[in-house]
């Protein structure tokens, strides 16, 4: 059995954003209706996923699949009226007159090809062979499609002979287009008399299928297109795979840099179900493409942290220090909750899980470094080895110094930034960088490190500069007002205090990365003209399916005499606190790296350009 079902829901970068999916077996007549499964998705983890698709088994058997897309800017509706003509009856001889209803449903993929899912249905008429139905208000955005095609996409009529059991009984179907609706009203289709009215542009109605037995026929009264396709509205939709075309199209009005497509996956494995890859607001309508357009086509987001090691920070052995380690080994410093809340987020959107951690403001054999490795290797695995290595540094003959330089670390995340975006670019792919830089005070040369990100502006790369502790950070606002001040340098730069979000893991993310979703399609599209890629699917895709949920959620949905889903007790759903940051323990949970047996390497430099 293979079902599909779409929805709408909120996203915002920095906020976890997590649905269950129960799934139930509809029994009227019991008192509940009997779960099949449940489990529990985040839209980050999803997004972040190649393809934007989660499979999960479910415990009691069977797997969902989930795909994530943005939403179609498409705020068009249409408005129909329908009438019966001569249908057939499905009462018996006994029974009367059939009360029929017309649902309309659009196409969408299964792993055998294409099913139907429901969007409309109108009331019943009740005991009418030549039922006129109330005008049906439909939403373009819920048909599968581009706003270029939506109108030519297959829908389909089923008329149902309504039952108080809820087990309606099909009367007969039509397959058509809302175009082909658009252009079948037929003039005295509202006549009062059946007889009379025209069937020149009636549609057939069949029992099953074109070849089968004829059922009536369905008579479009009044049929009306209003709205614009261009505004953005919310909606419910799994649309389909966009041509390149219809990209190019959308963006006629830049020059696109050339980007290699992704060549097809070659692998013998086994064919798998794939829900169909949904359009993106790109190629739905001529409007710049969303920050979910270029995570839909596979741009990969690595984060990148850099720690501030200055004297100011205070003795790392001496409780209360921004440095200092607890005993316990499982509270976090400031540091280490921004590190981990952030790359928490972050890190759901970068397949390969690896960290450039680097230091600043510290001293090694009596030389001062602006900008050093932290732990054993360039990249990190994990915020595990990143929290690791990052502890372990006070044990590599480091001497905490100043003055606070950003300079460096800015120069090379720059180079890191261009480094991947090129080599992605040449795969058919695309990368961006976020830098996190955590310091406890203002930068020393303000001047010094506006040049660095005026150097830096041309990367695909943001930064943001956490402040951690107390201090007064009034100088740092010049961060923030740098881009107003200079129009022809990309605004890539953000400071967020810290201590405002103390108490608030996710107001800290949310605030954090509230600007990077605008900076990165800032940079691919405005600034160097480069498109999302095409949504990744089909074989492109490939994914494990993740085990089942240990503790399942029971909705404990019912029906009310209007047919409308309601949830049991809600009270004793389950509940989960983002604000709290959590301990290590969280992340402390694999073998500890070795600790370097000399002190980390100093980073090679970047030349300015």
């Amino acid at each position: 059995l293979t079902v599909g079902i779409a929805l709408t829901l909120d996203y915002e970068l920095g906020q976890l954003t997590r649905f269950n999916v129960g799934i139930y077996d509809e029994i009227r007549k019991a008192k509940h209706n009997k779960p099949m499964g449940s489990c529990l998705l985040e839209v980050g983890e999803i997004l972040g996923l190649r393809g934007n698709l989660k499979a999960k088994k479910l415990k009691r058997g069977g797997t969902l699949f989930c795909r994530i897309s943005a939403v179609p800017p498409e705020s068009r509706t249409a408005t129909i009226t329908l009438r019966g003509i001569g249908l057939k009856n499905v009462e018996g001889l006994f029974g009367g007159k059939s009360d029929p209803l017309v649902e309309i449903s659009t196409q969408c993929s299964t792993p055998s090809g294409t099913t139907w899912h429901p969007i409309v249905r109108t009331l019943h008429v009740s005991n009418n062979l030549n039922p006129v139905w109330p005008p049906i208000t439909l939403p373009l955005a819920q048909i599968e499609g581009t706003a270029a095609n939506v109108l030519e996409r297959p829908l389909l009529l089923t008329i149902y002979d309504w039952e108080k059991s809820g087990r309606h009984r099909r009367m007969g179907r039509v397959e058509t287009n809302l175009q082909s609706l658009l252009e079948a009203v037929t003039p005295n289709g509202g006549a009062p008399n059946p007889k009379r009215v025209d069937l020149t542009k009636a549609l057939l109605v069949h029992t099953k299928h074109k070849q089968s037995k004829k059922a009536g026929h369905l008579v479009v009264t009044q049929a009306s297109l209003e709205g614009d396709s261009g505004d953005t509205a919310a909606a419910t939709t799994t649309s389909a795979l966009r041509s390149d075309d219809a990209a190019a199209a959308a963006y006629a009005s830049v020059t696109p840099v050339p980007v290699p497509i992704p060549t097809k996956n070659t692998n013998d494995d086994k064919d798998v179900y794939i829900p169909s890859a949904a359009t993106t607001a790109a190629a739905a309508a001529a409007t710049t493409p969303t920050f979910v357009d270029y995570l839909s086509g596979g741009c990969e987001l690595e984060c990148g942290f850099a720690i501030d090691f200055t004297g100011s920070n205070g003795d790392p052995r001496k409780p209360g220090t921004l440095h200092y380690i607890h005993p316990n080994g499982h509270d976090l410093n400031e540091y280490e909750k921004c590190i981990t809340s952030v790359g928490a987020i972050v890190g759901r959107y970068d397949s390969n899980q690896q960290f450039p951690v680097q230091g600043f403001g510290a001293k090694f054999y009596g030389q001062i470094n602006h900008c050093f490795q932290v732990g054993p290797t360039e990249e990190l695995h994990g915020l595990s080895q990143v929290l690791q290595s990052y502890r372990q540094v006070f044990s590599t003959g480091l001497t905490m110094s100043g003055p606070t330089v950003l300079a460096e670390v800015i120069d090379l995340a720059a180079a890191r930034a261009r480094s991947a975006q090129d080599a992605a670019q040449q795969q058919g792919r695309q990368a961006y960088h976020i830098q996190v830089i955590l310091t406890d005070g203002a930068v020393t040369d303000v001047e010094q490190t506006k040049r660095a990100l005026e150097r830096s502006s041309d990367a695909p790369l943001s930064i943001v500069i956490v402040g951690i502790g107390r201090a007064d950070f009034s100088r740092m606002q010049f961060l923030d007002d740098f881009a107003e001040q200079n129009p022809h340098v990309r605004d890539i730069c953000q400071f967020v205090e810290f201590q405002k979000y103390a108490h608030d893991k996710s107001a800290l993310t949310r605030e954090t990365l509230d600007e990077i979703p605008d900076q990165l399609v800032d940079y691919f599209y405005r600034f160097r003209g480069i498109l999302p890629l095409p949504p990744v699917s089909g074989s492109q895709v490939s994914f494990a399916v993740d085990e089942a949920d240990e503790e399942e959620i029971d909705l404990s949905i019912d029906y009310t005499s209007e047919e409308e889903i309601v949830l049991g007790d809600v009270q004793n759903l389950p509940k989960y606190d983002d604000t709290q940051y959590g301990t290590a323990q969280a992340y402390l949970n694999v073998t500890p790296v070795p600790v370097p047996s000399a002190p980390p390497a100093p980073q090679p430099q970047p030349q300015p350009q």
